[in-house]
């Protein structure tokens, strides 16, 4: 029997045993009845719950959302295309990254498309543009670099990507949903890294010495300055195509002398050669050659780097004045 009803029957009659026979038939309807409404007010309760659980479970995903877009500093947006022309001043979904990486806090304006146009140069907005239509037209993921003018003046620059989602009966775009990412110092870090790299390389290319790198564990040249065509009179694509065009040009005398040195490398000691060469117009010169090794962490030789410099005046000079004494 529904326990609401025993209570209700005890609190009368003072026992469920006390009920008269003739009347069983009617409680049994009743407590029907009474079970019945206790479902009908059971579900209700159970629905709010579950409704609760979702809600909490909801709040817990756009926060962890949330979290993971400030941790990695990438915003989401999207954009409604059912206006393609954009003759519509539509307005347009950003994160709360998406506020921060354009300068503005979370939920302090209505973002519209008018909106993304004004703090995007012109060019740049007729770059996005066209970016859009080409995915549109060629079912190409939207993937464009652009510049943006944060409110106090500051200059970014943000790479966006985005998916077309498209009715799924009539195929007409519907709206566009996607990232974007701060990469303003990237861009600043890969300028000065190209800007580094040239003057690196200018200097490498301009000095009257010849730098020259060769990796050991397969014992080939690597790299050689194009001033090694001053000294050598060979070129660095020379160099390059023939490993032993170094040592054979040595003079046959000298070459005992370089070898010998290969053992204080192998330790990990810099060693400075002075040696004679045999140019490639056949004339004798004399080089120094100052070598630093790189060991790796088993103690092994892996890497040599080297400057090699034409002191034949020198020597020339030191030879005359030993004459005259």
């Amino acid at each position: 029997m529904n326990k609401l009803l025993q209570r209700q029957i005890a609190e009368y009659l003072g026992s469920i045993e006390a009920i008269p026979a003739e009347i069983e038939h009617l409680l049994k309807v009743i407590n029907e009845s009474y079970d019945q409404f206790e479902k009908g007010h059971k579900m209700p309760e159970h629905s709010i719950e579950k409704s609760a659980e979702a809600e909490n479970e909801r709040m817990q995903r756009a926060a962890h959302l949330e979290t993971s877009q400030r941790i990695a500093h990438i915003g989401s947006w999207e954009m409604d295309l059912t206006d393609i022309d954009g003759t519509s001043n539509s307005d347009v979904y950003w994160s709360d990254e998406t506020y921060r990486i354009f300068g503005f806090e979370p939920g302090s304006v209505k973002v519209t498309r008018d909106l993304c146009s004004s703090i995007v140069p012109a060019d740049d907005w007729e770059a996005i543009q066209i970016a859009v239509k080409k995915a549109l037209d060629e079912g190409e993921v939207y993937d464009v670099e652009h510049r943006v003018v944060v409110p106090d003046g500051t200059e970014k620059i943000v790479h966006e990507r985005g998916d077309i989602i498209k009715n799924e009966t009539t195929g007409e775009p519907l709206k566009m949903i996607g990232t974007v990412r701060d990469i303003t110092d990237k861009k600043r870090a890969d300028s000065q890294l190209r800007k580094a790299n040239y003057e690196l390389k200018t200097l490498f290319e301009n000095m009257q010495e010849c730098i020259f790198t060769v990796d050991t564990t397969v014992f080939k040249l690597i790299q050689i300055s194009s001033s090694c065509a001053d000294i050598y009179g060979y070129t660095a694509d020379e160099f390059l195509n023939n490993d032993n065009l170094w040592i054979d040009i040595v003079v046959e005398e000298d070459k005992a002398l370089i070898w010998s040195q290969h053992q204080l490398l192998e330790k990990g000691e810099s060693v400075t050669n002075t040696y004679r060469i045999r140019d490639k117009k056949g004339h004798i010169r004399w080089l120094e050659t100052k070598i630093k090794p790189t060991l790796d962490k088993a103690r092994k030789l892996v890497r040599l780097d080297g400057v090699t410099a034409d002191i034949t005046k020198r020597v020339d000079t030191e030879q005359a004045l030993q004459m005259q004494q």
